[in-house]
């Protein structure tokens, strides 16, 4: 039997509807992204199971029926005894369990497992592969947050929301604006003051943009070659100004692949500083003799 393949594995319809990419909490997404490179670095034969929580026996059930090769034979033994201890004190990343997931491989002649439960409705899969099958996981990641990302120079500007990798809203705003002093008529002083103040209404412009399109966003990322950038910033209003990174190297040119990896590394670098920030509170209320204790 083709050990790449789907052993199990609902109807399509079902799948595509249990995908459920509601927000999850940053430390959940903190949590799933950590367990995830950690899974990268596995590159051997790996069983990986995924099963809505109180569905243990169905799985387990899945598992005897299948016949393996004797490696994978003990593989699916260890996962066996592990859901069954994950029964009543499952393992999550999130408040609450709607899936687990255990991955299983053979290291130096040992049985090694990781798991974790998220607080997402994923695909019940049960699958042996040449590596960690962890698309389910990647799919959430990817289209779990909400960004707006700006890019301007001092005559043109493009804002985009993107939910995910998806683009749901967009706008772009251009002035014309003369380069040089052309000889003759104003003088050069007077040139670039009124060339200082259209920018500046621009940006205003651009800012208003910007407020009215920021509703549910993460992140404001901002970005764009030259120092129109900067002097955009001070326009902005104070929500969006607290919620706005600088973005470097990045030009209305920029690939849309590049502008995702872009999108990811900063909401990644906002949500760790989050968790530690949460974390630094608790550790806080310790050193002052307070505890938060569980009932």
């Amino acid at each position: 039997m083709n050990t790449s393949v789907f052993l199990r594995q609902k109807k399509s319809k079902y799948m595509k509807n249990s995908l459920n990419f509601s927000e999850i909490s940053p430390s959940e997404w903190l949590s799933l992204n950590q367990f995830l490179y950690e899974l990268k670095q596995i590159d051997l034969p790996c069983v990986s199971v995924y099963y809505p929580y109180g569905k243990g026996n169905e799985t387990i059930s899945l598992l005897q029926e299948t016949k393996r090769n004797e490696s994978f034979e003990k593989i699916e033994s260890k996962i066996e005894k592990t859901i069954k201890e994950l029964k009543d004190n499952p393992t999550s990343a999130g408040k609450f369990t709607k899936t687990l997931c255990i991955f299983g491989w053979i290291k130096n002649g040992k049985i090694s497992l990781k798991k974790i439960g998220t607080s997402k409705k994923l695909p019940y899969i049960y699958m042996a592969s040449k590596r960690p099958y962890t698309k389910p996981f990647s799919d959430i990641l990817k289209t779990n947050h909400s960004v707006l990302l700006v890019t301007l120079d001092q005559k043109s500007a493009r804002i985009q929301k993107f939910h995910g990798s998806q683009i749901v809203q967009e706008s772009k705003l251009r002035i014309d604006l003369q380069g040089r002093h052309k000889k003759g008529g104003q003088s050069q002083g007077r040139f670039l003051r009124a060339r200082q103040t259209k920018i500046h209404v621009f940006f205003k412009k651009v800012a208003n943009k910007v407020r009215l399109m920021d509703s549910n966003s993460e992140l404001v990322l901002l970005g764009g070659i030259g120092p129109a950038k900067t002097e955009f910033f001070t326009e902005l209003d104070s929500e969006s100004a607290k919620k706005c990174r600088f973005v470097e190297t990045l030009s209305f040119s920029t690939p849309m692949n590049d502008i995702h990896k872009k999108i990811i590394h900063h909401l990644y670098l906002h949500r760790r500083k989050y968790v530690a920030e949460i974390i630094q509170k608790y550790e806080d209320l310790v050193k002052e003799g307070l505890t938060a204790k569980k009932k």
